[in-house]
């Protein structure tokens, strides 16, 4: 194993070579075993990852998925480690092999994410890398587990997604676990009000990143969450309302959705709303001051008026 310590001590890569220098004690006799343990397994964790992000390791190879896949068991104790950085380096390689469709996955991955709901519930505030490299793993292993989730388990996770927002660092992995957690359908208070909060972040976020997560996890959430008929009208009557909002980016989000709920809504749930759409949408066509938001508006007007049964005869 030396020889590969040396040309690993030589990579390019800060990672790998930080890693390899903790496995170099400056008085090795005083080093407890079980210290040398755990680095030698964080050792060969960053060596896997970087192998696969370097090509070494292919996903699409079936010797390379067949090593990967009797992997994923010391995955699972490496997360139930107490050493952190063990358990970090794990967290960032659970989203590139739970990607691959290995069968071991689909058998550990209840386990994995119930260790990594405590390892989130554990995390530091806003802004903490460990936080977001949770958040990263538990929404890619709750891909093919998403049904483990408990109604207490989505009240904490609407805790902890409500801080991750409105980070731009680590606003895409908290959209993604939000859109994963809305497929678990556990209706909840706490998810509502989460969900209220993306509908004016839909308007408000200076982001254009944040936006267009908003808007794809609003579009989300309307075709398949539970929603009752009085909830359903509130949330449609705030985006037509909200065509005539102070700032043009937020005209332009509001009229996106409306276009993509115009297309993928049932015919039955939205022929009632495509009159009083159409009429927004041409109003704005014409008064508002801002291109970018008039091309929105006229987008979505199109989408309104492919959507009429009557080819928008009646509008």
């Amino acid at each position: 194993f030396v020889p590969t310590v040396f040309d690993a001590l030589r990579c390019r890569h800060t990672e790998l070579a930080s890693s390899t220098m903790r496995l170099i004690p400056p008085n090795e006799q005083h080093r407890p075993s079980s210290l040398r343990s755990w680095m030698m397994a964080e050792f060969g964790i960053s060596l896997v990852i970087r192998s696969i992000k370097v090509g070494i390791v292919r996903l699409g190879d079936e010797d390379a998925r067949a090593m990967l896949n009797a992997f994923v068991p010391t995955v699972f104790d490496a997360l139930r480690c107490r050493h952190t950085e063990l358990a970090s380096s794990t967290m960032r390689l659970i989203p590139l092999i739970f990607t691959a469709n290995l069968p071991a996955v689909e058998e550990y991955a209840p386990r994995i994410v119930k260790i990594l709901l405590r390892l989130v519930r554990k995390a530091a505030p806003e802004g903490d890398d460990a936080r977001d490299r949770a958040i990263k793993a538990l929404a890619a292993a709750m891909r093919t587990s998403v049904s483990v989730l408990t109604e207490n388990d989505v009240r904490l996770l609407c805790d902890v997604l409500l801080a991750g927002l409105d980070n731009t660092q680590s606003s895409v992995a908290s959209f993604v676990l939000l859109r994963t957690v809305l497929r678990s359908r556990k209706v909840v208070p706490e998810l509502y009000r989460l969900m209220d909060g993306v509908f004016q972040r839909l308007l408000h976020a200076h982001s254009p990143k944040i936006r267009e997560h908003c808007a794809t996890t609003i579009v989300q959430f309307i075709l398949d969450f539970p929603l009752g008929p009085k909830r359903l009208a509130g949330h449609l009557e705030f985006l037509a309302r909200n065509l005539n909002y102070e700032f043009e980016h937020g005209r332009a989000a509001a009229a996106s959705v409306l276009g993509a709920l115009a297309e993928k809504l049932p015919d039955a749930v939205r022929t009632p709303y495509l009159p009083l759409w159409f009429a927004a949408l041409a109003q704005r066509v014409v008064a508002d001051p801002a291109s970018r938001a008039r091309r929105a508006h006229a987008e979505a007007l199109v989408c309104v008026y492919r959507a009429s049964p009557s080819t928008g005869d009646d509008l």
